[in-house]
């Protein structure tokens, strides 16, 4: 059953199912949550744009409500044969299907890559294989089990019927050792078409992939969740057609011939627990093939006591001199230029000259160090500057470059910018992605910007040494956060490689650019309505801030993006030298001179002894982190990862700048006041505490009036230079025992202000001082000066009760004389 073909209809059957409610839902609801939003905005907006909302909103929302129905039908659609038994007719149909594209799409790939890797130009070199000699192969009884009594295993061939070797083995399970240089690369690769070109399309046949194992963690994933992942994002057009799901069954089920390439590149974990992962991962019916070094493939089964039980152990011979000297008589074009190295290669077989061209490595470094016409492969017969093969070796590494970067070539790179370049990407890892270029410099800029606005909210509401404390706290706990949330736990979803990195890049730049544009509108909004609604700002102040910070917020949420810090890294490398601003420009000329190669979704160096050669040779410019990133299997998975990071960030921000300034003013205080100078009352304290350490403060202050007398005190309050306040009121309660006639009038002034609060308070009346409107004193003060005068001629003694004096602190009014007109306080009165 083909499944896939009933997508199609499935999905707009789903669409129009979703069209119809969605759109009746808004056409009621719609109108009327615009008009409520237009009320409530902190702008004015514009009657005929709600108008326009109310109108063109449901169909809006009601095709974009259809489109998501029929994208989630069709995706759900691909990944039903994943959930469905292994043995159902829909999923064995779908897996066989998908093997068979999965086939096509390998065999493309690796023609592309060895035709970049001039494996095919004149013709091939032919390397030899033979069983190692080396201590590392497993019992030859198990290898051979399966195969009929006195059956002999070859194992010896070249490289072009190695797939014959292969197909011999009855377990399927090979291992191919080489040293650095030696081809296994390249064999790996030709291994796979050759075993792709014997496979028929429609076969039940495992499909052999060439797999990199340099990104592989043993640490944090099984290998054949890795093998998944790997087929997700380098075969990402097959996974997109098939879905996910199917090609991770496709490793379920042995329906992969994994050719794992580079063992010993596996650097985050033990060698010995990479050799006990893979061959715990292999069972009788599923073969592989994997590559290592000797030295560290014989350091692995040494210290882990375990051979790879039932593989097949061969090594890679060095080329001979008479090999080599016919390989470059055929691939090079002008035999006069070469013909004395020839001669000194046939001549000396042991010669330094010939023990360095003993690897496919170095044969092809010569003939494109001296393919120019006006070179002299000569010049390698100095035996003063050339006696060592070592020192054969590092020239031909270090003039691959310049000879690749040639001027003739286009675009007309320099080899030395190149050469600076390439620098700055050796000091990556082994696998080059563009989410692995993420530098520290975005982060630095986000701290700084993030505690510039909680230094400056701070400083408006306790004061300059407050908002410099708090702005140095707000920056070193983001920079601790975001050590926490780093990019290590982030994960990027692969593109079509049909339309490359560049689609890559432009789907996360499109994400990470709505993520912003969200971020900036809600932060905007509500900045927005705390000026205009909260604090009263007229609409110039509150749209200039609403807007400056809604957009200072969207910057920093595109920086913490993935895409954001890439672009950020690559603008910043740029102005200092170290990359090119044009990068994946770069990156693509590099894999077609063959300087980089792209067996997958990330470019590699051609070869670990030429990264490793251009990283010794100069520093690195980049004062960064590389990060790896994992591949999901879900592009919602990734999605939703993608999301929770600028989220995350977003309520720190806003923790961080808000929180700590406004948490002291949700709270109300007072400023107790304490006797300066004049009539000095007699104090009395009530103040209680029950039993579990819960105190009540009541201190009562008594001033006593004769008839016709007056008395005045001189308070001093709590502020000092550290934390000026802002008061906004009187506190307390004012009472007069033991004369019930008498009338007494309060008078208060503050500073030198002529202003002052004055009320008559009968005898039979209390006050709550928090109750008396019109507070004209100024808000800035040290002292305060209260007068009390008694009017009434009765012949008693007034004892005047003031129960806890002091003033109310006014915690955002200097939030509100700054956004507020000048000349007016934020409720309109006079200054």
């Amino acid at each position: 059953m083909r499944l896939r073909w009933w997508r199609g209809p499935l999905a707009a059957v789903a669409g129009l199912a979703a069209f119809g409610p969605v759109y009746a839902a808004a056409l009621r609801w719609l109108p009327g949550v615009t008009a409520w939003a237009s009320a409530h905005a902190p702008f004015r907006v514009g009657q005929d744009l709600v108008g326009q909302l109310s109108e063109v909103g449901p169909v809006g929302l009601a095709l974009a409500a259809a489109t998501l129905a029929g994208k989630l039908a069709w995706e759900g659609l691909t990944r039903l044969p994943a959930f469905l038994p292994p043995g159902s007719a829909v999923s064995r149909a779908a897996v066989d299907e998908a093997a068979a594209d999965l086939a096509v799409e390998v065999a493309r790939r690796m023609r592309r890559e060895t035709i970049r890797r001039d494996v095919w130009r004149g013709a091939p070199l032919e390397v030899v294989v033979r069983a190692t000699e080396r201590p590392v192969q497993a019992d030859r009884r198990v290898v051979l089990a399966g195969a009929a009594r006195g059956t002999r295993l070859r194992l010896s061939s070249g490289s072009k019927d190695l797939a014959t070797l292969f197909r011999g083995l009855p377990r399927g399970h090979l291992t191919v050792l080489g040293e650095a240089g030696a081809g296994k690369t390249v064999l790996a690769m030709r291994l796979t078409l050759d075993l792709l070109d014997a496979r028929p399309p429609r076969a039940d046949g495992p499909v052999p992939v060439y797999l990199p194992m340099s990104s592989w963690n043993p640490h944090q994933v099984s290998l054949d969740d890795w093998m998944a992942a790997r087929l997700v994002e380098d075969y990402a057009a097959v996974a997109r057609r098939h879905g996910a799901g199917v090609l991770r069954r496709l490793v379920e089920t042995a329906r992969i011939l994994p050719i794992l390439d580079g063992m010993d590149e596996v650097t985050r974990a033990p060698a010995s627990e990479v050799i006990k992962g893979v061959d715990s991962a292999f069972t009788d019916r599923m073969p592989f093939v994997l590559t290592c070094r000797p030295a560290e493939f014989e350091y692995a089964v040494r210290t882990s006591e375990k051979y790879l039980s039932r593989a097949a152990v061969v090594e890679i011979e060095p080329v001979r001199a008479d090999t080599a000297a016919a390989y470059l008589h055929g691939a090079v074009g002008d035999v006069r230029r070469w013909r004395r190295l020839l001669d000194r290669l046939r001549a000396e077989p042991d010669g330094p000259l010939a023990t360095a061209l003993t690897t496919p490595l170095m044969l092809f470094l010569i003939r494109t160090t001296y393919e120019s016409t006006d070179t002299d492969p000569g010049e390698l017969l100095d035996t003063d500057r050339f006696g060592t093969s070592r020192a054969v070796e590092e020239h031909l590494l270090d003039a691959f470059v310049p000879a690749a970067y040639d001027t003739r070539h286009k675009p007309p790179y320099r080899a030395e910018r190149a050469q600076r370049w390439l620098g700055t990407l050796a000091h990556g890892p082994r696998e080059l992605r563009w989410w692995n270029l993420v530098s520290e410099g975005a982060t630095l800029w986000i701290a700084l910007a993030l505690s510039a606005c909680a230094g400056w909210l701070n400083h408006l509401i306790l004061g300059p040494f407050f908002g410099f404390f708090f702005g140095v706290c707000s920056f070193l706990l983001y920079l601790k956060v975001d050590e926490w949330l780093g990019y290590r736990g982030s994960e990027i979803f692969a593109d079509d490689r049909e339309t490359g990195i560049r689609s890559h890049l432009r789907r996360y730049r499109i994400l990470a650019t709505g993520c912003a544009m969200t971020a900036a509108i809600a932060v905007g909004g509500l900045v927005g309505a705390a000026l205009g609604g909260g604090l009263g700002a007229d609409q110039h102040t509150t749209r200039a801030y609403a807007a400056g910070i809604g957009l200072l917020f969207g910057i920093t949420t595109l920086l913490d993006s993935a895409w954001g810090s890439f672009f950020l890294t690559r603008i910043t490398l740029a102005l200092s030298g170290g990359l090119p601003l044009r990068l994946m420009r770069f990156l693509e000329d590099a894999h077609q001179r063959g300087v980089l190669r792209q067996p997958g979704a990330a470019y590699q160096f051609r070869h670990a002894r030429l990264q490793d050669r251009i990283r010794r040779q100069g520093p690195n410019l980049f004062a960064g982190r590389w990060y790896v990133a994992g591949t999901p299997a879900s592009r919602l998975r990734a999605f939703g990862r993608l999301l929770r990071r600028p989220l995350l960030r977003l309520a720190l921000q806003v923790g961080l700048v808000v929180m700590p300034a406004f948490a002291f003013a949700a709270i109300p205080t007072v400023d107790n006041l304490r006797f300066q100078a004049g009539a000095k009352p007699r104090v009395v304290d009530r103040s209680m505490c029950g039993g579990g350490g819960a105190c009540i403060h009541i201190v009562d202050w008594h001033w006593e009036l004769p008839p016709g007398a007056a008395v005045t005190t001189e308070f001093e309050t709590g502020s000092t230079w550290l934390m000026p306040q802002a008061y906004g009121g009187v506190n307390g309660d004012i009472d007069i025992d033991g004369c019930p006639t008498a009338v007494v009038e309060i008078s208060m002034t503050a500073g030198g202000s002529t202003a002052a609060l004055s009320h008559i308070l009968p005898g039979d009346e209390e006050i709550d001082l928090g109750d008396l409107s019109g507070w004209p004193l100024p808000k800035r003060l040290e002292a305060v000066t209260v007068t009390f005068r008694r009017h009434d001629t009765t012949d008693c003694t007034a004892d005047l009760v003031w129960t806890n004096p002091a003033l109310d602190i006014d915690q955002i009014f200097k939030i509100k004389d700054y956004f507020t007109e000048p000349g007016s306080d934020a409720d309109g009165s006079a200054r």
